[in-house]
């Protein structure tokens, strides 16, 4: 998995035992061993750039990306005891722009296929697309078999999306309803609180923990631009792109009076409040009783303690009383990573891995493209 925070790559060793191969469900599971990539400043550079490269230059980091991607998974594979049978590639998001039925995730699969000698699945988003879907979030897959206990999660990556589970009481483990999540994107996320870290003289790309949001104050007009902003008031299913966080919600941070310091206060408070309001329209739009509900944080935003304090402030819904819960660490860290190995094990058992419930489809799809390594010899 490689995000929009452009921090590296994750990969996930993962373990699936399965109860019932014809209509999959989870029996139980397990991140043996994972570990995160960082991109080397070249290459930072270079998915930067991506969005204005001619198209020749693109397609060539399309199938570089593929290949590089493919070594380090190969470098990582070949430390461990356990062996892989399928590699899924989320790839990395350049363009999303469901509104017109395409998106684009690079890292060319057969390219990786051909590094790492494994059947590889990837193009995750593209079916659900051409069936009218936003093509995300595809979170709900893992939140439905991997995280049964909760009624809501919510990932604090580059863009932080929710979902919500919409069948309160029945065990997603065995139930063959696909209607049972609402799920979607809120706004930016790490993206804007890591240029704000930066700006504000963090050693590292990112603010440790929260501690600079939690040395500022509120700026009341910035709360309100943001909170102004139209896709924050949209009915869901919606769905974001890295280039409208950079060339919409980003100028109104940059733009806005104040120090960088009192900014990332108060896009943590804003992003608290956000995701606390989404959810509890979600839970209005399932129509569900009023009841606890259990919010499980996943994401690189799960580290930043203050934003997770403003969450935990708005825990006392008068009708949804949010729970905000962070699970191993893990899980916070490659959640995603399982999710996307998830995703490419239903594609080659052939069942849907995107809910139209979730996405806006005409229907749930099974994406994925699937690309088989060469056989080792040519020899019938």
């Amino acid at each position: 998995m490689s995000g929009s925070s452009l921090d590296g790559l994750d990969m996930a060793l993962c373990r699936f035992e399965l109860e019932d191969a014809s209509l999959p469900a989870v029996k139980s599971w397990e991140i043996i061993v994972a570990t995160t990539r960082e991109f080397p400043k070249p290459w930072q550079a270079r998915l930067r750039m991506a969005p204005n490269l001619p198209a020749s230059e693109f397609w060539r980091l399309h199938i570089d990306l593929g290949r590089y991607f493919g070594q380090l998974a190969r470098q990582f594979l070949d430390k461990q005891v356990h062996s892989a049978q399928l590699l899924g590639s989320h790839g990395h998001t350049i363009f999303h722009r469901p509104d017109q039925r395409y998106t684009c995730q690079i890292g060319d699969g057969a390219a990786l296929a051909a590094e790492v000698g494994l059947p590889v699945v990837d193009q995750l988003r593209s079916a659900d697309l051409a069936h009218g879907g936003q093509g995300a979030p595809i979170a709900p897959l893992a939140d439905r078999f991997l995280f049964p206990e909760y009624g809501a999660c919510l990932n604090l990556g580059g863009i932080a999306n929710i979902s919500i589970r919409t069948s309160a009481g029945v065990d997603p483990r065995k139930s063959k309803n696909n209607e049972e999540f609402l799920a979607g994107d809120v706004s930016g996320a790490n993206q804007i609180l890591n240029k704000l870290a930066v700006a504000a003289g963090s050693f590292l790309p990112y603010d440790d923990g929260g501690q600079l949001a939690a040395s500022g104050t509120l700026l009341p007009q910035l709360l309100e631009a943001l909170q102004a902003v139209d896709y924050h008031k949209q009915p869901y299913p919606k769905s974001l792109a890295n280039a409208w966080v950079q060339e919409e919600l980003w100028p109104i941070v940059e733009q806005a009076d104040g120090t960088p310091v009192d900014k990332l206060h108060t896009f943590c408070r804003f992003l608290a409040q956000q995701i606390h309001f989404d959810l509890r329209q979600l839970a209005e739009q399932a129509q569900l009783a009023p009841q606890p509900i259990q919010v499980m944080i996943s994401g690189g935003g799960g580290h930043n303690r203050f934003l997770i304090e403003c969450l935990r402030a708005l825990e006392q819904d008068d009708r949804y009383p949010f729970g905000y819960a962070l699970p191993p660490i893990n899980v916070i860290n490659f959640k995603e990573a399982a999710l996307v190995a998830l995703s490419a094990l239903w594609r080659q058992l052939g069942v849907p891995n995107a809910f139209a419930s979730v996405t806006g489809a005409d229907r749930d799809t099974i994406n994925g493209a699937l690309y088989l390594p060469a056989p080792s010899s040519t020899s019938v």
